[in-house]
């Protein structure tokens, strides 16, 4: 019983050894552009070595890449069940989530994910600058004027057009829902960002 327990712990360590050695295979493969030889690499690793949370997240990128939305969300989503996880892992497997849920045509997940980074990470440029993008897309020009202003505080620059755009567009959308004054409040706010705000 003895001689058998070394032997397993003994191919316990050699199959655990090989991980390493995979998971550079498989950074090797993807810097040269081979999906199909990391994809495999990649879920060895995964199958070999649980705790190797990059590999999991570069598994779910190239499901991702494949279309394979609904597939890249399970892996993805795995991941946040794990106790433990470092902050900046965290903020990345929801960075992969956001995309995954961008691709699957979720927004309001998608959106969840972005808020959830920047509640790990304030200052989270990219988590902002999706944000704005999701909701200019969906036609949501107040929320895409707050995420504006937040990508904004972040990078330390200014930019009124922009917001002032932003205001135009919120104050045209109620206009052509009959809102009067609301809409003239927001080309006021609009003209107070860009005096020479055109639209407004």
């Amino acid at each position: 019983a003895a001689l058998f327990a070394y032997a397993l712990n003994r191919s316990s360590r050699r199959r655990t050894s090989q991980a390493p050695k995979l998971y550079m295979e498989a950074l090797r493969a993807l810097v040269d552009g081979d999906d199909h030889v990391a994809f495999e690499r990649l879920k060895m690793t995964a199958n070999e070595y649980s705790s190797n949370i990059d590999a999991y997240l570069k598994l779910g990128d190239l499901l991702r890449k494949r279309g394979k939305y609904d597939r890249a969300i399970r892996v993805h989503e795995e991941l946040t069940l794990r106790l433990g996880l470092s902050k900046s892992a965290q903020v990345a497997v929801h960075k992969a989530l956001a995309q995954d849920y961008v691709g699957a045509g979720n927004h309001q997940q998608a959106e969840s994910s972005l808020l959830k980074i920047l509640e790990l990470d304030k200052d989270s440029l990219w988590a902002a600058n999706q944000l704005v993008s999701l909701y200019e897309s969906s036609g949501r020009f107040d929320e895409a004027y707050e995420a504006r202003k937040t990508s904004l505080k972040i990078s330390g620059m200014k930019d009124g057009q922009s917001l002032a755009l932003y205001k135009t567009l919120a104050g045209t959308k109620l206009a052509t829902q009959g809102k009067k004054h609301e809409a003239r409040v927001e080309y006021k706010d609009a003209l107070a960002h860009d005096p020479n705000c055109i639209p407004a």
